[in-house]
């Protein structure tokens, strides 16, 4: 698509800043603006037990959508507490659920600025009666070690991060209390390695 220009006529009263250049042999203001601080509600989910790897296709963290707001998944980070017995790699997937689970563990999420209404979204760990999954967004793999490294720095298991993309919309569900997104290892780890997991998600009316 070529650039284009939307004429604005000139009234009084305040005035939008603006860098003026030419487009097509056409004079046009190139509006400026300020970076500000990000003003949609913030919210974390931090599971503070351990999660196991154990069962193929599990759904390690649950995030449902309140009713009246969507949900803008910023990131979800999986870091490694308990060691597996070799060194394995897992698949990991990030799907979309139809239907909430239930039976697992649940976990309130914390806004990070207390001037903030409590979140609409609820989340849980390993719903014993997994949500009805729909299509997969993401697939990816994460070693699981066997022995803490002695050097060097440790590596993230899973760290999707989408808080500094402008180009690419975040996975976002719906507002209604069906709709929701599931990390789920889709392989199995022998001897019960455990993680912990992290995640970040902004709500919008």
């Amino acid at each position: 698509m070529p650039d284009s220009f939307i004429e604005v006529t000139e009234g009084t009263g305040k005035k939008l800043a603006a860098f003026e250049r030419t487009v097509n042999s056409q004079t046009v203001q190139d509006q400026r603006f300020v970076l500000a601080e990000p003003f949609l509600p913030s919210y974390t989910v931090a599971i503070t037990t351990e999660v196991s790897l154990a069962t193929a296709n599990s759904h390690l963290l649950q995030i449902m959508a309140g009713a009246n707001k969507r949900l803008l998944l910023r990131r979800i980070k999986v870091t490694q507490l308990g060691a597996a017995s070799t060194a394995q790699v897992c698949v990991f997937q990030l799907v979309r659920l139809t239907t909430a689970g239930t039976g697992g563990t649940a976990y309130t999420p914390r806004q990070f600025d207390p001037a903030d209404g409590n979140a609409e979204a609820t989340a849980m760990t390993l719903p014993s009666s997994k949500g009805t999954e729909g299509v997969g967004l993401w697939t990816e793999t994460g070693v699981l070690w066997s022995t803490v490294p002695t050097a060097g720095s440790g590596q993230d298991v899973v760290d999707l991060d989408f808080r500094s993309g402008l180009r690419t919309k975040p996975p976002t569900i719906a507002a209604g209390t069906s709709n929701g997104l599931a990390l789920k290892n889709v392989t199995a780890i022998t001897t019960t390695p455990t993680v912990h997991i992290y995640a970040e998600f902004v709500e919008d009316a």
